[in-house]
């Protein structure tokens, strides 16, 4: 199964979600995805930011900057397009691809809200809230956290579709979930969808 992870990367506003987003990738490249990442961008990249990648996913190569546009006539070679928010930047392509293309499928792993120390976030945060119900209504799967339910009451609010929500990390004997491993849980989702989608 190929993946492709689509990790916002707006100055400093998700480092967070980008350090977790590129452990994952690596993790799911040990159990045997191929999983590669795009990271949306806005300015060209640090050096600090491209050690920073290094660190937390060194089997990755760094390619540099592309348009999204030009990079997004590669996204039909991957059977899901795992899209983490909140994020900024290229939700038209997104939502684009998505339309076109029903066979594939998109995943949101909704890491928790934003938060606006500043003018520029409260910019992002407005994106978010007017793209994040677009998005959610084309996803096939919506990932949450089981640690971060109320740091995620945004995301949860925005879903309107129950069925399409799913848990990563949390123990369940009803869902027969024996761990708390969140790539595990998400290689769960990823099946989920593959096999209903065929």
């Amino acid at each position: 199964m190929k993946v492709l992870h689509i990790i916002p990367s707006a100055f400093n506003y998700f480092d967070d979600i980008r350090a977790e987003a590129f452990v994952w990738l690596d993790e799911e490249n040990n159990f045997g995805l191929e999983s590669e990442a795009i990271t949306l961008e806005f300015g060209s990249t640090t050096k600090q930011e491209q050690s920073e990648i290094k660190a937390v996913a060194p089997n990755r190569q760094f390619v540099g900057q592309q348009t999204i546009s030009k990079n997004s006539e590669s996204w039909d070679k991957f059977d899901i397009i795992n899209l983490h928010c909140p994020f900024f930047g290229a939700a038209g392509e997104i939502i684009k691809w998505a339309k076109d293309r029903t066979d594939k499928s998109l995943v949101v792993t909704y890491h928790n809200d934003f938060r606006t120390p500043d003018f520029f976030s409260l910019i992002i945060k407005l994106y978010n809230i007017y793209y994040l119900p677009k998005v959610f209504s084309l996803a096939k799967a919506v990932c949450f956290f089981a640690n971060r339910c109320r740091q995620s009451s945004g995301g949860l609010n925005t879903l309107k579709d129950d069925k399409k929500a799913f848990v990563l990390g949390q123990i369940s004997a009803e869902l027969d979930m024996h761990n708390t491993d969140i790539v595990s849980d998400l290689i769960m989702v990823y099946n989920n969808i593959t096999l209903t989608n065929n």
